[in-house]
């Protein structure tokens, strides 16, 4: 037990009398209270003031805050009670007030895909009114965007609790036991949370749902290290090892050069060819779908070849790429590290693409505005790395991850925004039809 943990631990055994009478209640997930006047948050800890000092606890800790009692103590002989109701009301509306002022910062941060600040700025509304459904929700769905589905759990729980016809909550719940891979639970939520609040969205995930959960009835299901994976039956159980042994190598090697790793195991699904169109709608020329679980068609495969493993290893890389940018990476950085990283190669024919396609574009930076090319994306990411070297576009993620626009990335780590790189890009590449 960490020295903090244990002061705290301590201070809940013991019983710390030096409390202050009017004190906040942090109610733990132990069941256990800290009374503390002066708590605050800082990254993923909450801090208090103690008789042993400043001490440090995990959110994941902390189910709720309990404000201190607006009461005042007794009052002098001959002063006018009065006073002391207006007093209890002024320190309600501060603390009202400072519940809207952090829900009005989550809604900034979370705007700019800042998934962790307004986390904690949700957070800390939520204990200081945990009747406060916006903060709540909202909490728990950056949580999951942080892949910390624990504690997005146990606040969608106790919210359900406080309020058991919220929409959102039972959609949230859905949402994890999806990422748990409990499709029948999931689909309860998701059909609960229809029926408070129909909406497209969530019509979407319930017809999804449905037709992924009757095609895999008879799946069989491998859990790896990092791997949870789902296959046809029908499926050779020799070429699903291969496909196992073959994502946990990729694994260890693109963590490696991506400078992460995913916290929650990565949900694969191997389907027949059919059953993959069905379940995702996608067109023929789709070779796999990464869409927060990485679904590939391998029905029929008689030997793990050099194109299915190239197609696990580029879904892969979306699955790292999404979770080391909380998200927030465009199309083309995604796709065109998908093709670097699985080892696609730029061609002359490929080559000849790219220039056309920037020959005939008014501004290079209005690339991707029609059709979207794979070729665009892949020669973007390549020519970024001739500037540098990868880490450079390693870093570019991680400056996503904090919160930074693709444009702030991009000027923090190439001294240019997406637009200024475009043309220097555009520029380089047609120079060389002229060689």
């Amino acid at each position: 037990m960490s020295r903090p943990l244990a002061c705290a631990f301590l201070a809940l055994v013991l019983g710390v009398s030096a409390a202050p009478v009017f004190a906040d209640r942090l109610h733990l997930e132990s069941g256990g209270v800290i009374e503390t006047a002066d708590w605050w948050i800082e990254d993923d800890k909450i801090l208090y003031r103690s008789s042993a000092g400043i001490v440090g606890i995990p959110r994941s800790m902390v189910l709720r805050v309990e404000p201190a009692p607006l009461v005042e103590p007794a009052a002098a002989p001959g002063s006018r009670p009065a006073a002391a109701s207006r007093t209890s009301k002024a320190k309600e509306a501060e603390r009202l007030g400072r519940v809207r002022a952090l829900l009005d910062d989550g809604k900034t941060a979370l705007g700019k895909g800042d998934f962790e600040t307004a986390s904690g700025y949700f957070f800390h509304a939520m204990m200081l009114e945990p009747q406060a459904y916006a903060a709540r929700v909202q909490y728990a769905f950056c949580e999951i965007q942080l892949n910390q589905d624990a504690s997005a759990l146990a606040a969608v729980l106790d919210g359900l609790v406080l309020r058991p016809d919220g929409a959102e909550l039972h959609e949230l719940l859905g949402d994890l036991k999806d990422r748990d891979e409990n499709m029948d639970q999931a689909l309860r939520s998701w059909r609960h949370a229809f029926s408070l609040a129909p909406n497209d969205r969530l019509r979407e995930k319930i017809e999804k749902g449905e037709r992924d959960l009757h095609l895999r009835r008879n799946y069989e299901f491998a859990r790896t290290s990092h791997f949870n994976l789902r296959y046809d039956g029908a499926l050779d159980e020799a070429i699903a090892a291969d496909v196992s042994e073959h994502l946990e190598e990729r694994f260890w090697e693109l963590t490696n050069v991506y400078n992460h790793t995913p916290e929650q195991p990565i949900t694969t699904l191997l389907y027949p060819d059919q059953a993959f169109r069905e379940v995702t709608r996608a067109a023929e020329w789709v070779g796999g779908i990464y869409d927060g679980k990485i679904r590939v068609p391998l029905g029929g495969l008689r030997h793990l070849h050099r194109g299915a493993k190239r197609v696990l290893t580029h879904e892969l890389t979306h699955a790292v790429v999404h979770s080391k940018s909380r998200g927030r990476a465009p199309r083309w950085l995604h796709e065109g590290l998908a093709q670097y990283s699985d080892g696609t190669t730029m061609n002359r024919v490929k080559q000849a693409e790219v220039r056309r396609r920037l020959a005939a574009l008014d501004d290079p930076a209005d690339w991707e505005d029609d059709e979207f090319s794979y070729p665009l994306a892949h020669s973007l990411i390549l020519w970024l790395e001739a500037r540098g070297d990868f880490s450079h576009l390693v870093w570019v993620l991680e400056s996503l991850g904090e919160g930074q626009t693709i444009d702030e990335a991009l000027r923090r780590v190439y001294r240019e925004d997406r637009a200024g790189l475009c043309r220097l890009w555009a520029a380089d590449q047609l120079a060389r039809t002229s060689r």
